[in-house]
């Protein structure tokens, strides 16, 4: 980050509001620390005095200090974990927009699992909040201003819940496949879905349309073929994409073979997806009677009687050149 892209009132807030030192702002801003004491003395921005720069510090009585002691250098380092931290938080969860604090919401099932990634992940314990309204959610919150400011201005992840995104250019530009793998993997579970319906294997992530049409270019870099982008059913305001089947082992192999970070309810259900067999094969009988009777028999007719989705019925007949007049 250049020097004229932060401001005095910038500085003075990491500094003064949310208390960073001024090692941690220079490894923000990857810059030393020398830097840091130029631009405070340049803008006149007071320093905090020994008593004040020692609050809340290891102290040898106290054993490991207060609790939001953290390296923050440690959110730097692109790898698995942190990808997957990243795809949760921009899927489904903020940072908030005044007090930056991180917060989440899973279903029941699903939080206590994902409490003990976060733990491995950033080395933090956070606490649970009580359930919401009663419709089988919980909330989960990381009460630590500093971590919430450093994945804005580090990597750009927008303040509040409200408003369209795309993924951050920072995420979008990386080449370390561990850290896409694992923001893949947390973007589906977050806010994505996999499973087997009728004859159909289906993959879909779903968002705005800034975030779908962003993270459609990124699996396209990556290899991974996807469908076209529509509206989802439920909501005008959200889009949906859809993964192609034959991209479903090499994106399962990107985000699920080598990590142990994952919620085993989503992982189960997207290898379920991987593992079927596939499309029903079509058999010589039922050609024969799909020929003899596309005519006399609409595709929904066709469909029940073959125990076929009217969409596989229409597909196999325009195929085999079968055109009704």
């Amino acid at each position: 980050m250049a020097e004229e892209e932060i401001s005095k009132k910038e500085l003075s807030d990491l500094y003064w509001k949310r208390e960073f030192s001024t090692p941690q702002i220079a490894n923000l801003l990857g810059r030393s620390r020398g830097y840091v004491w130029k631009l405070m003395a340049k803008y006149k921005i007071p320093r905090r005095s020994i008593s004040e720069a020692c609050k809340g510090q290891p102290s040898p009585k106290r054993g490991k200090g207060h609790k939001y002691i953290y390296d923050l250098s440690k959110l730097a380092n692109e790898n698995d974990g942190l990808g997957y931290f990243i795809g949760l938080l921009l899927s489904d969860g903020h940072i908030n927009l005044k007090t930056y604090h991180i917060d989440f919401a899973f279903k029941n099932e699903d939080v206590l699992e994902f409490k003990r990634n976060i733990e491995t992940i950033l080395d933090i314990s956070p606490p649970l909040t009580t359930y919401l309204n009663g419709d089988g959610t919980c909330a989960f919150s990381i009460y630590n201003a500093k971590i919430g400011s450093f994945l804005h201005i580090y990597y750009g992840i927008p303040l509040g819940k409200k408003g369209e995104f795309g993924i951050p250019k920072k995420i979008v530009a990386s080449e370390n496949l561990s850290f896409l793998g694992g923001f893949l993997r947390g973007t589906y579970e977050g806010d994505g879905s996999a499973g087997v319906y009728t004859e159909n294997r289906q993959c879909t992530f779903c968002g705005n349309i800034s975030f779908i049409k962003d993270l459609k270019a990124l699996l396209s870099r990556l290899g991974i073929y996807t469908g076209r982008v529509r509206i989802h059913s439920q909501s005008k305001k959200l889009y949906v994409l859809g993964v192609s089947s034959r991209s479903f082992q090499k994106l399962y192999i990107l985000t699920y073979e080598k990590t142990d970070l994952y919620l085993t309810r989503k992982r189960e259900r997207f290898k379920e997806v991987v593992n079927q067999a596939g499309k029903r094969v079509w058999v010589d009988e039922e050609i024969a009677y799909l020929k003899i009777n596309h005519k006399r028999e609409s595709d929904q007719t066709l469909g029940r009687l073959l125990n076929r989705s009217i969409y596989a019925i229409r597909h196999k007949r325009l195929r085999l050149g079968l055109k009704r007049e």
